[in-house]
């Protein structure tokens, strides 16, 4: 008997749920709070005007109260609660503040103690693992990020805070509009130091500091010799001023004097 050959099923291939990005998770929660104060007349405005059409289903279900939040439905199963990890990253966000950042090593020890408080002690040290510290920041990316600090100096630390430099900046201002100073005569200089032998640069140690940060500090005292480059502009930048630099050592070389114009 001949044999008749059948064509080959293809499988079907299994398509996963389109995971929701931070963004689009902070955009459903607030067209769900929106929706629930009436200022959209269906479900569908509200997913409309905030650009998650594509999540329509996601929103109607978390209007309907039949879905919750990933970082809410989960909250149970994590080593943290909400509450708990909020009050860890203000307390991360206030120490890069004061120029003392955590970095993935020393958020440990704060994580422990808190698990401690709550009477977790058995593996306590296997639970905070690196793929914990790694869903930690993906949990908080809106608030936290990680990088490198810039070296500032103990004496200078306890000066860089808000008062007082909120205080400098009211002085200033009162000072140029009692004296009618114009811009043109406003001018600001600022030094940068090189470490010679290349400093600390080889330590790759990166920390947790908040998403407004621009300064981001971390206090060292640096005892190494410096190459320090002096810079002055003007406020309106009318004047063009070249830049200076100053080099350790008592004698003075002939090609320093050759350079260009522009160049001190």
């Amino acid at each position: 008997m001949a044999r008749v050959a059948r064509p080959a099923v293809r499988s079907k291939k299994t398509v996963r749920p389109r995971r929701i990005t931070h963004e689009e998770e902070a955009l459903i929660e607030k067209a769900t709070h929106e929706y629930n104060l009436r200022h959209y007349k269906s479900i569908r405005a509200a997913a409309r005007a905030h650009n998650i059409e594509k999540h329509y289903f996601t929103l109607r279900r978390r209007v309907k109260g039949l879905a919750l939040p990933k970082k809410v439905a989960h909250e149970a199963q994590q080593l943290l609660t909400a509450a708990e990890e909020a009050t860890l990253v203000d307390w991360i966000r206030y120490l890069a503040l004061t120029g003392q950042p955590v970095s993935k090593q020393t958020i440990r020890p704060k994580v422990l103690a808190i698990l401690k408080a709550k009477g977790i002690d058995d593996h306590k040290d296997a639970l905070i693992s690196r793929s914990w510290i790694r869903r930690f920041r993906k949990r908080h990316l809106p608030d936290l990020k990680m990088s490198r600090g810039s070296g500032l100096d103990p004496k200078r630390a306890q000066a860089f805070n808000y008062t007082k430099v909120s205080e400098h900046f009211e002085m200033f201002k009162k000072v140029m509009e009692e004296n009618n100073i114009p811009w043109r005569n406003m001018y600001n200089m600022d030094e940068k130091g090189i470490q010679m032998g290349g400093g600390r640069n080889g330590r790759r140690i990166v920390y947790f500091f908040g998403v407004e940060d621009k300064m981001k500090y971390k206090i060292q005292v640096d005892d190494l010799q410096l190459v320090t480059i002096i810079d002055c502009v003007c406020a309106d930048g009318t004047a063009e001023i070249g830049p200076g630099f100053v080099f350790p050592g008592v004698a003075k070389h002939e090609e320093w004097f050759k350079e260009p114009g522009e160049y001190m």
